[in-house]
């Protein structure tokens, strides 16, 4: 009876579905809300992007950890605290 569950079902009857989470995001035109501009962040010391690890945020500050050991803190152009 269990091998059955299933097997009643068609073939592919999932090949067409697309998830909502595997869709592009789409921007918000009714609000206005369109999105902004992302500068990555890169390590004082050796210059790298890839390798960041952000491991607090507050408000406009992020912390980062490179993998070169070297901690810093990066700040958003218009933050007021």
């Amino acid at each position: 009876m269990t091998e059955n569950w299933l097997g009643g079902r068609n073939k592919g009857w999932l090949k067409d579905y697309v998830s909502p989470r595997n869709e592009p995001a789409k921007p918000d035109q009714e609000n206005g809300n369109e999105g902004v501009i992302f500068i990555r962040a890169k390590c004082p010391k050796c210059g790298n992007k890839e390798k960041l690890i952000c491991y607090r945020s507050e408000g406009g500050l992020r912390y980062y950890k490179c993998s070169c050991g070297e901690k810093f803190k990066a700040v958003e152009k218009d933050f007021v605290p």
